[in-house]
């Protein structure tokens, strides 16, 4: 596309935004104010095209790392760091906005759609806590052995009842395109969910998430 002052002004992101508002800018424009300019031949709508390339949707943009920007030509650590910066940003807001989601009438969904980012990533697992129906805090896990996600409950449990928590969403996905639990997976939600029992905490549900969709215990009534 070349340099961004050859476009009409009324194709330049900055002036869409002043003329038919920031709400009306497609995911591209919206990139390419934040990376702000281009290099020699490449503008900034090409680099934000080049960065959307790599995401099959746009919510997958939060997984982009800077391994995955700077492999961009013309992208520099100045732009890389400003849109990781954004992404870092987003993940945090929407932390504190789900951290207010109430899961009287709970529905999985909710959270597929929050945690979906992590579906086509390294295995990772995560233990929501609630309390009063209200989330309190997130536990994260990321270390694994053939597969297999190494955790101790005892220090869950520890955490858990710090926080006062009283009902608990396990959370993990499968690098693989099936969402279909494990014997392992089914094994470790029974373990759990007896292990909390004991301090009256409840297993509300545990959600496997891979590219091809969700898997609810819930909704399949297996506990």
């Amino acid at each position: 596309m070349g340099k961004i002052k050859d476009l009409f002004n009324d194709d330049k992101p900055r002036e869409q935004a002043k003329n038919k508002g920031i709400e009306n800018l497609t995911n591209s424009s919206l990139l390419a104010l934040i990376i702000n300019s281009g290099v020699k031949g490449i503008s900034c709508i090409d680099l934000a095209n080049e960065v959307l390339k790599k995401c099959d949707t746009i919510d997958k943009i939060l997984n982009l790392n800077y391994y995955d920007l700077v492999q961009i030509k013309g992208m520099k650590d100045v732009k890389v760091y400003r849109l990781l910066a954004l992404f870092e940003l987003i993940k945090r807001i929407n932390n504190e906005i789900n951290n207010k989601v109430n899961i009287s009438s709970y529905d999985p969904k909710v959270f597929v759609k929050e945690f979906s980012m992590y579906s086509n990533s390294n295995e990772k697992m995560f233990i929501l806590l609630f309390k009063n129906k209200y989330r309190v805090n997130i536990l994260s896990f990321s270390s694994y052995s053939n597969d297999f996600i190494r955790f101790s409950l005892n220090s869950i449990k520890k955490n858990i009842l710090d926080n006062k928590a009283d009902e608990v969403i396990l959370i993990h996905n499968h690098e693989s395109e099936y969402t279909e639990p494990s014997n392992d997976d089914i094994f470790t939600t029974f373990f759990v969910e007896t292990c909390l029992k004991e301090d009256k905490i409840v297993l509300l549900d545990h959600l496997i998430l891979a590219k091809n969709g969700y898997f609810s215990f819930k909704e399949h009534k297996i506990f």
